[in-house]
């Protein structure tokens, strides 16, 4: 039996036609992905021991398609959940071009904390509702390295 080892021309058209349409396509799959919308969602805590502390999240788009973020929300570990309406202050909106960012805060009433403590802070689980129905969460966890990776604690010096 002999098989005929020869390429025609036909062949070497065939197998690039092949591999530029893996290619083609290949590069219509990178550019769908890269147009969609994504998110980063950072939070740190803020206060003085004998006030309280607070909680601000800051919210950018990294991708490149517009976001609205229509809810902030937040789940304490006694079983209290809470949500609120997502306005940013200055623009009456919500809504994050490509490259911008927002910014929220659960603070306390008349110069108070939101919280007592910041382990009751970390032990609170906060989530952010965008307008597609996804959500993403911000926990602080109570490990060391966890919390040096996720948040940061600044002290703000006590005015009385």
């Amino acid at each position: 039996m002999y098989i005929n080892t020869t390429l025609s021309a036909s062949d070497v058209l065939a197998s690039l036609a092949f591999i530029a349409s893996l290619l083609a396509l290949w590069i219509s799959w990178k550019t769908y992905d890269r147009d969609t919308h994504s998110i980063k969602v950072r939070g740190s805590i803020f206060g003085h021991p004998s006030t309280g502390w607070n909680v601000s999240i800051s919210v950018a788009n990294v991708g490149r398609r517009p976001i609205s973020i229509v809810h902030k929300s937040y789940k304490s570990p006694d079983g209290n959940n809470c949500s609120f309406s997502f306005l940013h202050p200055e623009a009456g909106s919500a809504r994050i071009e490509e490259g911008d960012s927002v910014a929220t805060e659960f603070k306390g009433e008349n110069g108070q904390g939101f919280f007592r403590t910041t382990e009751e802070a970390r032990a609170t689980k906060f989530f952010i509702t965008d307008s597609l129905g996804e959500t993403y969460q911000i926990s602080f966890d109570s490990s060391k390295k966890t919390i040096l990776q996720k948040i940061k604690i600044k002290l703000i010096p006590n005015k009385n």
